[in-house]
């Protein structure tokens, strides 16, 4: 203030943020003697003619100190999040404020409670695991000319609450695993995520109470382990089914599950298995070549290419008539004949075509059934050999003699099975055939009649009983005689007799020289030696004759036995008209000869043959 003129001025800038109003005492004063003194006040209203922003003071919770603001994310909507206070210094309308959000996500809301006092609060329920946080953004704006403004933003952060359960990553897995695994061997590894955080999140792995008798896991990798041995071919080897869990350490505790579902892969560990261990299959002889025969059948436990089977022959059986087809089917590969072989029996096997082959084998015997293609064969009576001699004296139903036949048909079968029947005979029916031996039979008595010297001529017909019959004929002639017995000789008896004379004629030369020379060797090999021993010499020849209803036949007896060391000597006979035979010498050696060829005594073996031709 000026004190002559009484001037007042600013001493200073002022400014209305610091002090709108001031008071002034003023004192006058005279400069006389006793100067006298007036007072007086002055009162100095600062006017607002500058405007400032506004100031914004936040208090976030629930820790004022942080620099960001925290809430559940189960807060309840209208639940407090920051209390915002604001302040501007300036007055009238330039210290008039308003304050509201930007970016907020729309979750959050400012309500205003009081004159410049502001509340952030929840709009919308929250949720961390959709969004852990939010940025919100406050701007307070004074209504000056020009308006001045201040922002203000924070973070709020949304805490995490157990409210998600853990999720697999698949809700069912699907496993391939090999059947014949070790214990331990890893099925698959499961996967699981929890929303949540911190102890929220943190899971473990478990099976339930019936998957742990085939698997077990580990409860930290979710790596779900073989618990036992799996067989494909099994009542339950096809698959499985496991329930795995997983669940975290929240409060309270929450859980997920999924299902393993396990096929279990085949491996080639059965072999075909023959339904019968041995096949037997019949077929007819003379069809012709590629006729089936039967068809072979195995089982695979396996599945897929490891249970196809094919089927071959054993490489030892080539030298059989069959083939055998990949199929199972055995063919012929040329025509069969029962009478050259009735059966074959061969080995087969089955081969699956999996990884290492496996195989079986099973026998197969073939019967060749008999067709009747073959016709009787008479042996006696046959041209040449076709008489028969009856003594007139035989008594009735005596067998004169036996029609010799055979069939190359199965004797078993009718094919083989041979009827005789008489297709002519005499007018004075002597003789009868017995129809399933072929024995011929007296059937009258020849005694009294004019029978001796006659002939009856018999038309045999020999038949087999099989389809498309087939029938032999021969003839018998029987010649009554008044010799005793009854016998079977050829048309020409009186040269039968000659011949039978000659030879054993002959027999008897030929066996004394043998023994002639013997003894001549013997008596030399003494003198040599010096020792005389007996010499005994036996000879037998004994002959019979055997008469049935077939052939006349003569056979010599055997002449003795020797029980020492002996030699062997064989002569043969052969003469005219077919007269034959031989003569089997034995010679006895004496132990104490010592390899010296001398001899104790002499024992003559002889046989006689005879063969008659016409």
């Amino acid at each position: 203030m000026d004190d002559l003129s009484g001037k007042l001025s600013i001493k200073e800038v002022l400014n209305t943020t610091n002090k709108r109003y001031f008071k002034l005492i003023v004192d006058a004063l005279d400069q006389g003697n006793s100067p006298l003194l007036s007072q007086t006040s002055v009162e100095v209203t600062v006017l607002d003619t500058s405007n400032s922003a506004p100031r914004i003071k936040p208090t976030l919770t629930p820790n004022p100190s942080n620099s960001f603001a925290s809430i559940s994310e189960y807060a309840d909507v209208g639940a407090a999040v920051a209390h915002i206070g604001v302040e501007d210094l300036d007055s009238g309308r330039n210290g008039d404020v308003d304050c509201f959000l930007l970016n907020a996500d729309s979750m959050f809301q400012l309500n205003k409670y009081a004159t410049n006092e502001y509340k952030v609060t929840v709009d919308k329920s929250l949720d961390r695991e959709t969004k852990p946080s939010h940025d919100v953004t406050i701007t307070c704006t004074d209504k000056g000319v020009p308006p001045l403004s201040t922002m203000y933003s924070f973070e709020v952060r949304v805490s995490d609450e157990n409210d998600n359960a853990p999720m697999f990553r698949q809700q069912r897995y699907f496993v391939n695993f090999n059947e014949n695994n070790e214990i331990g061997d890893q099925i698959v590894i499961v996967s699981a995520f929890d929303m949540d955080s911190g102890n929220n999140s943190k899971l473990t792995f478990y099976l339930d109470a019936r998957s742990q008798s085939y698997a077990f896991i580990n409860e930290r990798t979710g790596e779900i382990l073989a618990n036992r041995k799996f067989d494909k071919e099994a009542p339950d080897g096809q698959g499985l089914s496991l329930t795995v869990y997983a669940r975290d350490q929240g409060n309270p505790v929450l859980s997920g599950s999924a299902s393993v579902l396990v096929t279990i892969q085949d491996v080639n560990d059965e072999k075909p298995v023959f339904d019968q261990a041995h096949f037997r299959f019949w077929i007819d002889e003379n069809r012709p070549a590629d006729e089936t025969v039967g068809k072979l059948s195995a089982t695979d436990k396996d599945l897929g290419s490891n249970a196809v089977t094919r089927f071959t022959m054993k490489p030892n059986g080539s030298n059989i008539p069959f083939v055998v087809i990949e199929d199972g089917s055995i063919k012929t590969n040329r025509e069969l004949d029962r009478e050259d072989r009735a059966q074959y029996t061969f080995e087969v096997m089955a081969i699956d075509i999996g990884n290492e082959a496996l195989f079986s084998t099973a026998t197969v015997t073939v019967f060749v059934s008999d067709m009747n293609d073959n016709s009787p064969v008479v042996t006696f009576p046959r041209s040449g050999n076709s008489t028969v001699y009856v003594q007139y004296l035989t008594a009735p139903q005596t067998v004169v003699c036996r029609v010799l036949a055979e069939d190359k048909d199965d004797p078993n079968t009718a094919n083989g099975r041979m009827r005789y029947s008489l297709t002519t005979m005499n007018s004075t029916n002597f003789f009868s055939i017995d129809a399933s031996n072929g024995n011929v039979i007296l059937k009258a008595p020849l005694e009294n009649t004019n029978s001796i010297g006659k002939t009856y001529i018999l038309n045999i017909q020999v038949t087999d009983q099989g389809n498309g019959t087939h029938y032999v004929q021969s003839t018998l002639h029987v010649v009554i005689v008044s010799d005793n017995g009854t016998q079977a000789l050829t048309e020409e008896p009186s040269k039968n007799f000659v011949i039978v004379v000659v030879v054993s004629v002959a027999t008897v030369l030929i066996s004394v020289a043998i023994i002639v020379t013997i003894c001549i060797i013997r008596r030399f090999d003494r003198s040599r030696r010096g020792i005389t021993k007996g010499h005994q010499k036996v000879m037998t020849d004994s002959m019979y004759a055997r008469n049935n209803e077939e052939v006349d036949n003569i056979f010599p007896a055997d002449a003795c036995e020797v029980e020492k060391k002996k030699k062997g000597v064989h002569f043969n006979i052969e003469g005219q008209s077919g007269i034959q035979g031989h003569v089997d010498c034995q010679i006895a050696q004496n132990n104490d000869d010592h390899g010296n060829h001398s001899f104790d005594h002499l024992v003559l073996r002889g046989r006689l043959l005879y063969g008659l031709h016409y």
